[in-house]
Order: structure tokens, then sequence, then C-alpha cells
């Protein structure tokens, strides 16, 4: 400790009886008493901090001499006690077991000494004796101790020690409330707004407010202060046996928690339904009819339901099944409508009534219809009568079928139908319009009312023939020289002479002759044939006239006309012009002839040609030869064909209605090769306008042979009528040719 002697100078002097000063000439901590020489402590000693002092010190005698000495003191160590401190530190109650509280730092002036820790008081906590650090090692829980006091201990390696107060305050964290699932049964029947349940949400934070909310599930409702449950729908154990919900509570700090809770919905009995119903029945229907099965419905599955009548009669209901039969003949006349009242009982006993309603339906006997005779008899059409007999309960629906054979009473056995609307009993008269002339026609008519349906038996006719020439008159788009083409006529003929011409737009087309086959009674076949050697295809337009095979008088038919088809069996060609001598079938005039090579029995071509005397003849009133020829072709060998023409007298007039003009032109058309806008006839205006021509050549003035064609865009008209004619470039590769004369007939 200070003022602790060190030690005492004995300092001499060799005068005897000098007296002696001592003093501290250097060096700390220390002091000298100058008259004594003893050296004492000033301060405390500390090993740690110096283990050894150096003073100089200094003795002085009266006489001022001096002498200086120096005095080493060692310090030796002494063991100090270790120091512990106070602290206080701040841990949210949701630390985790074993987190860090602070780190002790006890001191120790001996510098090495080593330090253990401990906990001398408190529990939940632990020290670690080396580190001194404090962990838990418990739930800390703000609700329960808000502070925890320790007390801890630091030891030194010498055993001296300190102790200190460690004070952990625990912090309040907001912690989750707790919900705990739930199950509960609920009837069936009970109300809207019934109480399932009141949840029990708890929360260990102390006055925290908590709040419910349904998070799934339908037909139910929390409140969400109480926690009260209550049901928004009705229940139903058949739809649903079971409703699992989920629910929430939510504490004031956001922390939430969840639970199921298990409806179970328990079965009640329910009543079963039945509807009214409304049903129709024929009077005629039999005893032991079934009426209509009842569908009663009840809620509850695999109840079983009984059946009952309750009032009316003539009527029974299977009470397992529901079926309502008659038990007794119905009339219509007596009684049009009946009431049953009809149960239903479920096991439990509850039931329901309805009203059943059958009405009586009067029976309509199915009509009697009788087929007369056809009378008014046509080219096209024929009147036809018939009986009707009916109970008149109803309108009949009549019905008139016709065909070229018999369909007896098979409504799609017949060909044609006339529907005749409905119609009362009585004697009718049906116009059948559309027949076609000269054929014969089966018969029958039916009648149907909701009874159903009769005939009458079958008749038969046959429409007047048609003995004018059944003139038709058309055109052809783009007949094709690689392809047939079949024309539809749209008139039935016994044998159909035809006419088809063919229309050059232009000179920059190839020769070409129209050749006919596969002549029927309503339709043939028609193609163009290129007469230069080739075959690439070519298209154009072609005139078409066609009439029925006959002698056609002005008196009878309003027109001197014959049309004639003969098989030809002479071929005319180049240097050889022969022809076949034909006789008029009529007297004549001023004859105009046009013609048409009818059959394609040879593969290669030959056209219609004709002449009077001579081949530099036309026909005339005295002379008629006709035929076919080939021209320049090499090929001059030709299989028999048939031949169709038409000689008609020159001027106007008309056939079937339709206005003609017909003639023999003035012997100025020469060939393709020479022209480029073909050669005119002038016409006399009869016409209003034109639809179809006719032209064949009359005589042969040429020895290369040639034929007649229409020319130009506008090749025909009202009033004029242009041609040219056309000669095969096999032989050689011109198409100029010296004057001819055509024979011609325009139609509108």
């Amino acid at each position: 400790m200070m003022g602790s002697s060190v030690l005492t100078l004995g300092g001499t002097d060799v005068d005897a009886g000098d007296s002696l000063t001592y003093a501290l000439v250097s060096g700390s901590g220390f002091a000298v008493n100058s008259n004594t020489g003893e050296i004492t402590t000033t301060a405390e000693l500390d090993y740690e901090a110096s283990m050894q002092h150096v003073l100089t010190l200094s003795v002085t005698d009266a006489g001022g001499l001096s002498d200086t000495a120096t005095v080493t003191v060692d310090v030796s160590n002494v063991n100090e006690a270790p120091e512990l401190t106070d602290a206080n530190v701040s841990l949210a109650e949701d630390a985790v077991i074993g987190s860090s509280v602070l780190t002790l730092g006890g001191t120790d002036v001996d510098a090495g000494d080593s330090l253990t820790y401990a906990l001398v008081s408190g529990s939940g906590f632990a020290v670690n004796s080396n580190t001194g650090e404090i962990t838990t090692t418990a739930e800390l829980d703000y609700e329960a101790s808000m502070q925890h006091v320790l007390t801890l201990s630091v030891t030194d390696a010498g055993g001296l020690s300190d102790t200190a107060t460690v004070t952990v305050d625990v912090s309040n964290v907001n912690e989750a409330p707790e919900l705990t699932d739930a199950n509960v049964s609920l009837a069936e029947d009970v109300m809207i707004g019934s109480s399932v349940l009141t949840l029990g949400g708890t929360d260990v934070d102390a006055g925290d407010s908590l709040t419910y909310a349904l998070v799934s599930g339908s037909g139910f409702a929390v409140n969400s202060n109480t926690g009260e449950m209550t049901t928004t729908a009705g229940l139903d154990y058949e739809a649903s046996t079971q409703h699992v919900l989920t629910l929430s509570v939510t504490d004031a700090g956001g922390l939430s928690d969840t639970a199921t809770v298990t409806v179970d919905v328990s079965n009640v009995n329910e009543a079963p339904e039945l509807t009214d119903a409304n049903v129709s029945l024929a009077e005629d229907a039999v005893i032991g009819s079934s009426v209509l099965t009842l569908a009663g419905s009840d809620p509850d599955a695999g109840d079983s339901l009984s059946y009952a009548i309750t009032s009316g009669s003539g009527f029974a209901i299977n009470s397992t099944t529901g079926e309502i039969t008659t038990t007794a003949e119905l009339d219509y006349e007596t009684e049009t409508q009946h009431a049953l009242t009809v149960s239903v009982t479920d096991l439990g006993g509850l039931n329901d009534i309805a009203t059943v309603t059958i009405n009586i339906a009067d029976v309509i006997e199915m009509p009697e219809i009788a087929t007369g005779a056809a009378s008014n008899l046509a080219m096209e059409s024929a009147d036809v009568a018939y009986t009707l007999n009916d109970d008149g309960g109803e309108s009949t629906s009549v019905t008139l079928y016709y065909g070229e054979t018999d369909g007896g009473t098979s409504a799609a056995a017949w060909t044609g139908s006339l529907s005749l609307g409905s119609q009362t009993e009585g004697g009718y008269m049906a116009n059948l319009t559309g027949l076609v002339e000269n054929t014969m026609y089966y018969y029958a008519v039916s009648a149907s009312n909701s009874a159903g349906e009769a005939w009458g038996g079958s008749g038969s006719f046959t429409t007047l023939a048609d003995t004018s020439p059944k003139l038709v008159r058309t055109t052809v788009n783009n007949v094709s020289s690689s392809n047939w083409t079949t024309v539809d006529l749209g008139k039935n003929y016994t044998s159909a002479v035809i006419v088809a011409t063919p229309i050059y737009p232009d000179s920059n087309r190839p020769p070409v002759v129209t050749r006919i086959k596969n002549v029927s009674g309503s339709s043939f076949d028609l193609k163009l044939d290129r007469c230069d050697g080739l075959t690439s295809e070519v298209n154009l337009d072609v005139s078409i006239i066609a009439v029925e095979e006959g002698v056609y008088t002005q008196a009878l038919d309003g027109v001197t006309m014959e049309a004639v088809k003969f098989t030809s069996t002479v071929t005319a060609r180049k240097n050889n012009w022969n022809a076949e001598a034909q006789s008029f079938q009529n007297s004549y005039t001023s004859p105009v002839v046009v013609g048409q090579v009818m059959s394609a029995n040879d593969s290669h071509w030959s056209v219609f040609w004709s002449m009077g005397g001579s081949r530099t003849t036309p026909v005339n009133a005295g002379s008629l030869s006709l035929g076919k020829h080939v021209g320049e072709d090499s090929n001059t060998t030709r299989a028999d064909e048939t031949i169709g023409y038409i000689v008609i007298e020159s001027g106007t007039g008309t056939i079937n209605g339709i206005a003609y003009e017909a003639g023999l032109g003035s012997d100025i058309v020469e060939g393709v090769g020479e022209t480029s806008t073909g050669w005119s006839y002038s016409l006399s205006g009869h016409l209003s306008t034109t639809t179809a021509v006719a032209l064949s050549q009359s005589a042969m003035d040429g020895n290369d042979g040639s034929w007649a064609v229409l020319y130009g865009n506008s090749a025909f008209g009202p009033t004029s009528l242009t041609t040219a004619v056309d000669e095969d470039v096999i032989g050689d590769s011109e198409r100029n040719h010296g004057t001819e004369q055509i024979g011609y007939i325009v139609f509108e």
C-alpha cells in the first residue's frame, strides 16, 4: 500500500559529526526522508504495469558535498481479483431457445489470468464458462414474466471472483391466435339463419381482439366479432350430407390461424311431390290402355312411394309404378273430360296429391275417295275426276298422283303429284298440266286426315300427239373439237331433224364442220371436227335448229315444209361430185334446203351439200339431190351416214308461233381466206329479233368443195345475215373459194 517503507539509506561520511541530507534525484512513485534516508512508496505498485523501478538518490553533507546511488526496486507479483460489471439487456419473447442474450466482459488486472463464468442465480438461461456468453435455455413468455434478474460470477485462476447482476427485460411479441377444428351435426330442415356453433379462438396476448371469417365453403356465414356460425341457405341431406368449411381467426396484429369445421347434415323425412298432369286419350282406346305413368319425386334418396286414386272413376292406378290405365270404355259424346285426384305417399306416411285431367279426343274416321275418268285430253294436259266422302270431323288433304307407270297406293312409287289442298265431301275435277304429248299416263287420287290415308283406284289416259314441227332453236356456246357435248332439246321427239351451223367470230379460226350423233327423243351429242389435220382444241358457238321429221302443209300447219332423214351411201369429193336424188313431198315454188350429217358412223368428217340438176345448179322446184362430201380430203372413203334435211318454201311465216324468214341467197359468198368481214344477205325486216339460223350451201361452183358458216361477232340480226364458205386445208393451205349460194332459215 502507499507509504510502505522500501529501505533506509545508510549514507556515510568520514567527517565525524557531519550531518547528511538525502534526496530523490530521479524516479517516481517513491519518496525519501531527507533526514533518515527512509524510502517509501508514494503510489500503488502494479506488477502488470512495471515489474522494476530504478531510482537515483543523493546524499549531501553539511559542506555541500554529495554522492549518488542507484536503488533498484523489484516489484513482486500479487494475485488480484477479477471484476464483473452489472448489465441490462432486452430480448423479444419469441427468441428461440439457444438465442444469445449477451457476452459478459469480466476484467482482471493480472495479465494472462484465465477467467471462468458461472450462473449464480436465475433460471431459463445458461452462461458459457469460458466465453461468458449468456444464452436462453427455455422459451420466453412476456405474459408470464416480463423480466429475469440473473446473478453471474467471474473467477480467476487464483480463485478470486466477482459477481454482477444481469437484468433481461422480455419485450412483448404479438403471437398468433389459435382456432381448433370442430365437428357439428345439423338437421337438414333447420331454418336459414340457424346457429351452427360459436368458434372459440384463443390468443396468449392478453386483451388482443379477434376477428373471424369464412375462408372456404358456402351456405354458411360467421359473425366476425363473436365467431358464431349460422346457415345462409337451406340444407339438403340428399344433395350433400356433409359440408366442410375453412374458417380463420385474426388478431389485431394481423396474425391468424385456420380451422376446419365439418357440418354433418342429418336426414329428415321430407314429403314426396306429385305434379298435376293433363293428357289426351282417344275415345276408342281399349280397356286397359295406358293413360300415363305418374312420376312422383321424393328428395329422400331410396324412399319408396305408393300411389292411389282418391277420387274419380273409370280408371285405375298401379300403386307401385304409378301407371294409370282405363277400366271402362271412353265416350267423347258422353264425357269429354275426366278429372282424377291421385295421391303419392312415402314410407314415413308423408304424402302429396295432384289432379290428373284426361281429355277425351274425338276419333276421326278415315275418308273415302273414288278415282273417276280422265277427260279434256290435250297434248300437255288432262282433267281427272274424283269423289270424296268423309265424316266432316276435319278437313281432308287430297293429292293426285300420276306417272308413266302405275304406282299403286305408294306415294313414293309415283313420279308426279299434284296437291289439291284441303277439301270437304263432294265431287271434283283436277287439271294436270306440263304433260308430254302422245304419252300414256296412270293416275290415282289419295285422301288423308288424322285417321289415315285412303286411295282411289288407278286410271289411265294418253295425251294427244303433237303433230306440229315442234320447233326448237338455240345457240350452244363453246362447243369443243376435243369432246362431245350433250345438248338437251327440251322437247320429246319421235324423230328429230337437226341442223347445226358453226359461227366463226373472225377469220382467225381453223376450218371446222359440226358433227352430230346419238340423236334421241330429247337430246343429241355435238362436237366440232377440224378440217386441217390438226388436233388441238377449238371452241366455237353453234346455232341449232330442230324440228320433228314429217311433212307440213300451209293448210294444216301454217307452213309448207318437210323434214326428212335418209341413209346416205354416196360420198362426193373434189373432181367427183355426185349426189343422191330425193323426191319432194310437198309442192314448192322456191324451195330452200338446209341439212346436216346426223350420225358419226365414220370417225372422219363429212359435210352436207345439195344441188339441182347439176353440181353448179341450186335445188329448184323440179330437182332435189343431196348428200355428203369430203372436199379435198385424200381419204375419200366414208361409212354410210344419216342425213337430215329441211325443205321450206322461201319467204316469211311462223312455225309453232315463231316467226321465220327463209331464202336462197345470191351467188356472192366467197371463202374465209378472202374476207375479214364476210358477205351479207339482207333480210326483209319481218323479224323483230333473231335467235338461231340454219345455213347450207346450195350447189357447188368450186371444185374443191366448201360449206356455209355464219361469220362475225354479230353474224345475224333482224335485217341481215353475214356468211362465208370454208373449205378443208388437208390437200393445200389456201382457203380462197369462188362465189357460192347459201340457203338459210332465220328464226326469231
